[in-house]
C-alpha cells in the first residue's frame, strides 16, 4: 500500500516537473521572440515630409537605414542648420551591414539641388562622406569635384525646424583601393527635424 501510494506522488511529481519545464520553454520562447521583435532593425524609410526623423539609402547594392539600437546612448541621426549650414549625420548600427553617411551643405536657403563636389574638411563647401564598416575595419569616402553627388531638398520649414529630400552619391575611397575605389549611394531619402542655431 506505502508503495502505491509513492508511485502515485511521483507520478505527481513527473507531472509537475513536467508542467514546469514546459511552462520554462514557453516562457523562453516567448522572450526570445520579444527579443527579436524588440532588436529587429526599422523598415526602409519612405521619402517622407513630415519631420518623421527617418534617413535610408542604398550603399553598395546594401540597405542602408539609421536607427538606434535600444539602450544605446549614442545618437544614430542628428541634423543640424544654422542658417548657413545644414549638417546631417545618419548611422546604421546593423552586423549585417554598418554604415555612416554624413553631409553638408553649405549656403542652404530653400528648396532645391545642392552639388557635393568638396572633400570632408573644406569648411563652406557642399561634401558628402560615407564611412562603411567591414569587420574590425573602417573604410572611408569621400565626394570631391570628379566623385560628386547631389542632395535635393523636398521641404525647407525653419517655423516647424523641418528638412526633408533625397540624395545620392558616388564617393571615392581615401586612401584609394584598386579593388574598391567607389562606393554607390542611390535612393538616398531623409525626413528630420533639425537642431536650430542657438
Amino acid at each position: 500500500m506505502h508503495m502505491y501510494k509513492f508511485f502515485q506522488s511521483a507520478r505527481l511529481a513527473d507531472k509537475l516537473i513536467l508542467f514546469f519545464a514546459s511552462f520554462f520553454i514557453l516562457l523562453l520562447s516567448t522572450f526570445a521572440a520579444c527579443k527579436k521583435d524588440i532588436f529587429a532593425p526599422p523598415a526602409f524609410p519612405a521619402a517622407t515630409q513630415t519631420g518623421a526623423n527617418t534617413m535610408g539609402a542604398i550603399v553598395n547594392g546594401n540597405q542602408f537605414i539609421a536607427y538606434q539600437l535600444p539602450g544605446s546612448l549614442l545618437q544614430s541621426l542628428i541634423a543640424q542648420y544654422d542658417d548657413q549650414s545644414f549638417s546631417l549625420f545618419g548611422d546604421d548600427p546593423s552586423r549585417e551591414f554598418g554604415a555612416t553617411v554624413v553631409i553638408n551643405i553649405y549656403g542652404v536657403n530653400g528648396t532645391g539641388n545642392y552639388k557635393l563636389i568638396n572633400q570632408n574638411g573644406f569648411p563652406g563647401n557642399n561634401w558628402g562622406e560615407i564611412v562603411i564598416v567591414s569587420g574590425t575595419s573602417q573604410f572611408h569616402y569621400f565626394t570631391d569635384s570628379i566623385h560628386t553627388g547631389t542632395v535635393t531638398i523636398t521641404r525647407f520649414d525653419t517655423i516647424k525646424h523641418i528638412i526633408s529630400g533625397t540624395f545620392s552619391m558616388m564617393p571615392k575611397r581615401i586612401p584609394a583601393s584598386a579593388s574598391d575605389t567607389i562606393a554607390n549611394v542611390q535612393n538616398g531619402r531623409f525626413d528630420v527635424t533639425y537642431i536650430p542655431a542657438q
